[in-house]
């Protein structure tokens, strides 16, 4: 898991204008400026390279092994972990995690994530799903990454494989 940039970084350089924006004196109206200074061509280009970019990535592993020590207690403890978990359940996205789960399932504690450009998309969620019937918690990482298609098309798949998870453990059991 590496953390290199902020996420405005990250929508600058997928966008073709880093460093023409600087760091500070973003606003909307600037960033709107330096699209209209770039040509499409280097949008697509650095939309690209922001996509096979190494930097500010995590393998879905490596984020889920961050979700279970958050849960633990063990990567942040106490109130720190309890306005992090407030945060995530505030997250408002019911299309991704949430949106084929089992009825009786609590809407999870989440955070979603979409970078796009060039033609390509990044759709992601992580949270923690609360088994039905007290059965336990799972922590889920879903990553799609670099697809073409359209978003609604690829949170659809997400909130798939969400759901085939779940019910994995609901049939194994704990």
């Amino acid at each position: 898991m590496r953390v290199d940039r902020s996420t405005l970084q990250m929508i600058l350089a997928s966008d073709g204008i880093e460093g023409i924006v600087k760091d500070g004196e973003y606003t909307e109206e600037a960033y709107k400026r330096a699209l209209r200074s770039v040509r499409n061509v280097t949008r697509r280009e650095a939309a690209w390279r922001a996509f096979t970019d190494i930097r500010d990535t995590a393998t879905p592993l490596a984020m889920a092994e961050l979700l279970r020590l958050i849960w633990e207690g063990e990567a942040v403890s106490g109130e720190g972990r309890e306005v992090l978990l407030e945060a995530m359940t505030e997250a408002v996205n019911e299309r991704r995690i949430a949106g084929m789960l089992p009825p009786g399932t609590a809407s999870p504690p989440h955070k979603t994530g979409t970078i796009w450009g060039g033609g390509l998309f990044t759709v992601n969620d992580v949270g923690f799903v609360e088994l039905p019937g007290g059965a336990g918690h799972v922590a889920l990482a879903i990553f799609i990454g670099r697809a073409r298609g359209e978003v609604d098309d690829l949170e659809e798949t997400l909130a798939h494989l969400a759901r085939t998870v779940v019910d994995g453990f609901l049939l194994t059991g704990p």
